[in-house]
């Protein structure tokens, strides 16, 4: 696996775990520094799960761009990256909301 491909899967992986962990690691979190209320914890590790997602599939663009991935490859990991990104990003929204009221 090419360098490239390796960040990909590692931004993938680092999303997908904050996205779907969140609500545990924002009482993790609380109940570690105590500086924050969850709710605040969670509003921050759903936005950074979401933006992990969006500069992945960014990453991907100029990549693809400049060159450095060829078209079927590209396809993949978009097609990869915008199920689970998206998948994992409405989830992480739902709970969000749900902690809202």
């Amino acid at each position: 696996m090419k360098k490239g491909n390796w960040w990909s899967f590692i931004l993938l992986v680092t999303a997908t775990y904050i996205g779907i962990t969140a609500q545990d690691l924002a009482y993790g979190l609380h109940a570690a520094s105590g500086l924050l209320d969850p709710i605040h914890y969670l509003m921050i590790l759903t936005i950074l799960s979401i933006g992990l997602f969006a500069f992945s599939v960014i990453r991907l663009v100029v990549m693809r761009w400049k060159g450095s991935m060829e078209e079927k490859r590209f396809s993949i990991w978009m097609t990869v990256s915008i199920i689970i990104g998206g998948a994992v990003s409405v989830w992480s929204g739902f709970v969000l909301l749900m902690w809202m009221g």
